[in-house]
């Protein structure tokens, strides 16, 4: 294993053109089992199978995949704020979205959640919680509620959407919430090494085994069920892995420590946020959405991309700290 960890090293163009999916490729096949196996440790999920997907997205979407499999239910339990990956693959599953309405707090209030669990509750295929959510960066506590965690007991798996929070929560020093217990976890360290498709599905062992889709024409990889996945991303990542986790800790500390100096200036001039900060996102709240649009404008101009925050209840723009180089900026 250390072995072609080290020669992708040396030699990243071997690799350049590989497919995870080639199973008798033996150098590949380590490279994806070493990504895996190392956050499962990291993240003390060792009992844990995963997969490498092409996107946070496509993680997301076998997760409910494998939840509607399992289950044999009709709906999904999730938020306002979930990825809208969320809903789009229960359209593309045909499950159904049960969207939960957020408090003052920006968290599912006690009485809406039992409202919908006393009255739907057994026909939920899974519940989905965001360990960073795209617009505020903030923990969704959905996933730790008594209520939800009694629902897995009945049959619903509880999903963590932690791909932006999640490998935040992995590699930083900072004191964050921990993760509830759960049946199938999305992480994307592409938001560290900056090279999309190396994504992560963890989850029970037996729900990733016994969900596998055959491919008759096809000998499968066990670290993917894609038939063409690049093992570049993952080359990348072993790069930055083999300088040592202080290389990755001091990416993921510097996120944080960024957006919290960003958080402290802006409210020391009397600059309202969305949002307390917690990860690596600071979300400020603005007047309208026509004055985001003219403070995103303005800013483009002068180099910065921003993104928009529009919830019901608030809008503004969000600046986001990451280890990697923006596309544009």
């Amino acid at each position: 294993m250390a072995v072609a960890v080290s020669s992708a090293s040396r030699r990243p163009t071997k690799f350049g053109s590989s497919s995870i999916s080639v199973v008798d490729n033996v150098e590949v096949q380590e490279l994806a089992k070493t990504y895996i196996d190392f956050h499962k440790a990291l993240l003390g999920y060792n009992d844990f199978a995963g997969l490498v997907e092409s996107s946070g997205s496509a993680a997301n979407f076998r997760a409910l995949e494998i939840a509607k499999s399992v289950s044999r239910k009709s709906k999904v339990l999730c938020t306002e704020l979930s990825h809208l990956s969320i809903t789009k693959a229960c359209q593309q599953l045909g499950l159904e979205p049960v969207i939960l309405r957020l408090n003052d707090s920006l968290q599912v209030g006690e009485e809406g959640l039992k409202e919908i669990v006393d009255k739907e509750g057994d026909s939920f295929a899974a519940v989905v919680s965001t360990y960073g959510t795209t617009q505020l960066g903030n923990i969704e506590l959905l996933g730790h509620h008594p209520l939800v965690q009694n629902l897995r007991q009945r049959g619903t798996l509880l999903h963590l959407d932690a791909a932006y929070g999640g490998t935040l929560f992995a590699y930083s020093n900072f004191s964050l919430d921990k993760f509830p217990n759960l049946d199938t976890i999305t992480l994307d360290p592409h938001k560290f090494i900056g090279k999309p498709g190396c994504s992560l599905l963890l989850g029970r062992a037996d729900l990733l085994e016994k969900n596998r889709i055959n491919v008759g024409y096809y000998t499968q990889s066990p670290y993917t069920l894609n038939t063409t996945l690049s093992i570049e991303p993952i080359v990348a990542w072993h790069d930055l892995h083999q300088k040592g986790l202080a290389r990755l800790q001091n990416y993921a500390d510097g996120c944080i420590s960024s957006a919290k100096r960003i958080a402290e200036r802006l409210k020391a001039n009397g600059i309202e946020l969305v949002s307390e900060q917690q990860l690596g996102i600071v979300a400020i709240k603005l007047a309208s959405l026509e004055t985001v649009n003219e403070v995103k404008e303005q800013l483009l101009q002068e180099g910065i991309s921003v993104g928009k925050v529009q919830l019901p209840a608030a809008q503004g723009i969000r600046v986001v700290c990451t280890a990697r180089v923006p596309e544009r900026y």
